[in-house]
């Protein structure tokens, strides 16, 4: 992953949201942090944190059929190529016990849709 090769960025970037693994890390301008904590049964959950953060902490977490992650992070660009506004950081992080039916340290005031 380059952060400094914009095309490759982005290529890397769409083919993790179209098949996403747990560990997946994602930033971006207004969601600092974006991880992937379970994907199964075409569905995948996230957890998101604005900076400054402590995660899993400081996390809120998402539930989203797969079809609704690729469309809210994927879209064409006026010449027809897919791009996004999030970008990948890089895959395979540990997040082992960070969903709150494993970690009860996350409050279940930061669940949302589970």
């Amino acid at each position: 992953m380059s952060l400094f090769n914009f095309d490759e960025s982005m290529k890397e970037t769409i083919e993790a949201i179209k098949n996403p693994r747990v560990g997946d890390r994602f930033t971006e301008m207004y969601c600092f942090w974006m991880y992937v904590l379970d994907y199964s049964n075409f569905m995948v959950t996230v957890l998101t944190a604005q900076a400054p953060c402590t995660v899993p902490r400081d996390g809120e977490i998402k539930k989203m059929s797969l079809d609704e992650y690729r469309k809210r992070f994927i879209h064409k660009t006026m010449g027809g190529i897919e791009s996004s506004w999030i970008m990948l950081v890089d895959r395979d992080n540990d997040v082992d016990g960070w969903l709150p039916r494993k970690d009860p340290a996350i409050p279940p005031e930061l669940i949302r849709g589970l």
